[in-house]
């Protein structure tokens, strides 16, 4: 009896110390793997991997610090090589290796950035956008809609036009650097719009298959605006729009939505000027605005207006309106499935608009 009484004893004590040993390890685990985390989000992977290594020690039955051990060395590899490619100016290659790490580390801020350094540095905007030499032309007609009214004389001076619609690839790299939200928290895109093809998983954006070329939609004005300055560029007045219009088909024909590059080209080179997407414009939308706006590259900013103009038509509109003068205008925070946008950049010579207010 005495015997089972010291063995009882001794099992009771030796419980105790494994109970201890237990908790101070879950703590010494609890306490790496959330330092771990903490530098995983920082980008700074050298040191998270350490982290999780020490809390990898203190356990056995907790895998997710091997896991993360793991990840921090396939980020880390992918963001030396990613930098590697950004010395040597192979901006295109380094962007690659950016969005991998991106992919699996949504909070790494630097990243991002880089990724924004990549695309503006690898991309020449000239590659993609049509010099349109300005000059005066009639804007407007006498014999249309009251809000199109009157013609009247307007000078625009030289600026660069994207030559096709923005595509889903292109609008996807600015979601995954800034986000669906703007700063004031407006929504960007409607992801849920049936029409969208842009999906999200674990917050990283990516483009439906088979439509990586097709226009953008489903996004607000809001969304389009700040891609545009993400872009270092803006989106056009409506004189701007109007004008590189040229000699566009002026009449729409019910389509179905197609690729940005499909089209025969106007004077200027651009594509689908009439018809596949409405594209938003800077222009706040005002009925009157030409009978107060003025003669050299002018934009109505009244705002008091609650509107945004669109200029184009689309793939849904009636047969037969004239796409060239037609004004249509928008809710900013409204994503409809036929809007879509393009941008321009002003030359050094383009002069302050002669303003609607």
């Amino acid at each position: 009896m005495k015997r089972l009484y010291t063995t009882l004893i001794t099992l009771l004590a030796f419980t105790s110390m494994v109970s201890e040993s237990f908790a101070t390890d879950l703590a010494r685990y609890k306490f790496f793997y959330e330092e771990g985390l903490k530098r995983f989000y920082k980008g700074e992977y050298k040191q998270a991997y350490n982290n999780f290594r020490a809390a990898s020690i203190c356990e056995d039955a907790q895998p997710p610090a091997k896991v993360m051990m793991k990840t921090c060395t396939y980020c880390q590899c992918h963001y030396d090589t990613a930098e590697y490619y950004y010395d040597e100016a192979k901006y295109l290659l380094a962007l690659d290796h950016y969005s991998i790490v991106a992919q699996n580390n949504s909070r790494d801020m630097n990243c991002r950035s880089k990724m924004t350094l990549c695309i503006k540095k690898g991309n020449d905007f000239k590659k993609d956008m049509v010099f349109v030499k300005g000059g005066n032309f009639s804007m407007g007609r006498n014999d249309g809609p009251f809000n199109e009214s009157p013609a009247h004389n307007v000078l625009v001076d030289d600026f660069y036009m994207d030559k096709t619609e923005v595509s889903n690839s292109q609008f996807v790299n600015f979601l995954n650097i800034s986000g669906i939200y703007s700063n004031e928290g407006i929504l960007r895109i409607n992801l849920e719009n049936p029409e969208c093809k842009i999906l999200e998983s674990g917050g990283w954006y990516y483009v439906e298959n088979g439509f990586e070329n097709y226009p953008v939609v489903a996004v607000s004005w809001y969304g389009a605006s700040d891609y545009a300055k993400w872009a270092d560029k803006s989106l056009p007045t409506e004189a701007q729009w109007e004008y590189a219009f040229a000699d566009s088909k002026d009449k729409t024909e019910k389509k179905s939505l197609h690729a940005v590059n499909i089209g025969q080209a106007n004077k200027f080179g651009l594509l689908n000027m009439n018809g596949n997407v409405w594209e938003w414009c800077q222009d706040w939308y005002a009925e009157t605005s030409y009978q107060l706006i003025g003669q050299i590259n002018p934009v109505t900013t009244d705002a008091d207006a609650e509107y945004k103009t669109m200029r184009g038509g689309a793939y849904t509109s009636e047969s037969g309106i004239s796409i060239k003068t037609f004004r249509d205008y928008n809710l900013p925070y409204e994503c409809k499935k036929n809007v879509g946008f393009r941008c321009v950049k002003n030359c050094p010579n383009y002069r302050p608009n002669n303003a609607t207010y």
